[in-house]
């Protein structure tokens, strides 16, 4: 019976207590004074490759353009980060992601060497391309090429670290047959003056460098594909918070359903 009484007179007193303690909580989280949990900070800088024209390079004022640079911005403005893009060469990108900076690199070729590399996470795929090995038309009956182990008989033109460069390894492209340039303009220029037999090179940053040399497209012959489907991504240092690769993901999707990317990517002859 006492045990009984004695219930009956605490159940009130507990009941205050956890009023007043819901309230003293709910009175620290508006005025601020609990800590909650902090959200990641976003990425410093989305870094793009100078070189890679169509998708990222600077015009002839200097002003940076390309797919890449307008893809990145339309993803910053949806995701509301206080993220800056900067236009610089591939090394120094990929350097200040090895040490791990708060940045994203792109536009990245995805590569099987790159996929076992452990310093960066695929975040989001921009796009995709073929990979040719073009060569000049007027030199197809003296440059016959039936498969990629023919190649060991010729010069092949590349940009030095490119995925392209990868991708002729592993096809069992010997270094010593690899010529390398740090831009791709000066592997067109190379082709023309009949310095190397091949470049590899996706179709629209040739149609880039053609018009830069007043070539006709046409002069240039697919002599063999080097990669069925190339695809180029965002890629963030491996020690980064996986909330970035998660955001980026679904702004895509959100940005993709609301038919932004269409109009861009018809300008720059892609379909995905």
């Amino acid at each position: 019976m006492l045990l009984a009484l004695f219930r009956c007179c605490l159940l009130p007193t507990i009941s205050m207590l956890r009023y007043r303690f819901t309230c003293l909580l709910l009175l620290a989280l508006l005025t601020g004074t609990l800590p909650l949990m902090a959200a990641d900070p976003a990425p410093e800088r989305i870094l793009l490759d100078e070189n890679h024209p169509p998708f990222s390079y600077r015009d002839a004022d200097g002003k940076p353009q390309g797919l890449s640079l307008e893809l990145s911005r339309l993803l910053i403005k949806q995701l509301q980060w206080p993220t800056s893009v900067e236009l610089i060469s591939w090394a120094r990108a990929e350097s200040r992601l090895r040490a791990g900076e708060p940045v994203l690199i792109g536009a990245t070729l995805r590569t099987t060497e790159r996929e076992r590399q452990d310093y960066l996470q695929w975040s989001l795929r921009l796009f995709s391309q073929h990979n040719y090995l073009y060569r000049l038309r007027e030199r197809q009956s003296e440059l016959p090429v039936s498969s990629l182990r023919d190649l060991n008989r010729y010069r092949i033109g590349t940009v030095a670290r490119s995925g392209s460069y990868q991708q002729l390894l592993q096809a069992g492209v010997q270094p010593g047959n690899i010529d390398t340039v740090s831009h791709g303009l000066q592997n067109v220029d190379k082709l023309l003056r009949r310095r190397v037999d091949f470049i590899t090179m996706q179709p629209a940053m040739l149609h880039h460098f053609a018009r830069h040399h007043h070539a006709d497209i046409a002069r240039f012959d697919v002599a063999l594909t080097l990669a069925d489907i190339s695809e180029f991504y965002l890629c963030a240092p491996r020690v980064a918070p996986e909330s970035w690769t998660a955001d980026l993901q679904r702004s895509w999707q959100q940005l993709e359903q609301q038919g932004q990317f269409t109009a861009i990517r018809q300008r720059y002859g892609l379909s995905k």
